[in-house]
Order: C-alpha cells, then structure tokens, then sequence
C-alpha cells in the first residue's frame, strides 16, 4: 500500500496541467428560475510516461428569483455536443441533485 501511495504522489507532481478558456451558456430561464453554466478541459500530460487525460469541468448555477427551490427539489442540468471523432454522433453530461432546504445546497 506504502509503494502504490507513493507512485500516485509521484505521478501527480510530474504531471503537467494545461487548462483551456471556459466556454460560457446564455442563461436560460423559465419563469422566475435561471440557470448559468460554463464548461472548461483541463490536459493533464503525465512527464514519467507521455499519457495524456483529459477532464472536463462543468458549472452550473440554478437559482430562483426571490426564493429558494423546495426542500428535496430535484435538479438537473444536461450538455451536449458533437463528437470530434464519429460524425452523426454526441457526447453529453447530466447532473443530477436534489436540493436541501437546511444548508441551502444540493448534494
């Protein structure tokens, strides 16, 4: 366990973080809800063998003007995009929440 721990500490200092511009949603409304989002890539390229990953980041801000969304309120948001390497294909994200009331956020 000692020698995986120290490998996986090794392989994030080496790592190189290259993070692309974010790219920001129009707002969507409905009524008085709102939803503001952005999403951004971050390249990881790992120096001790050449492997490349790369995450995408996805925010989105929900909100309701002048009050809050009921307690156990499911939310969800959903991007899509063309597929950079099978045309007539997409890639997506969803992401799914249930808000509660007590800490004013969603888990």
């Amino acid at each position: 366990m000692k020698s995986f721990s120290l490998a996986a500490l090794a392989a994030i200092v080496s790592a190189a973080d290259t993070e692309g511009p974010a790219t920001h949603f129009p707002e969507a409304t409905y009524g008085s809800t709102k939803v503001n989002g952005s999403m951004s890539e971050t390249q990881m390229i790992n120096d001790a063998d050449g492997s490349n990953t790369i995450y995408l980041n996805a925010i989105w801000i929900n909100s309701i003007d002048g009050t809050s969304f009921p307690n156990g309120a499911l939310i969800q948001n959903y991007a899509q995009w063309s597929s950079m390497t099978d045309p007539g294909k997409y890639m997506g994200v969803l992401c799914s929440t249930v808000y509660q009331n007590e800490n004013n956020t969603a888990a």
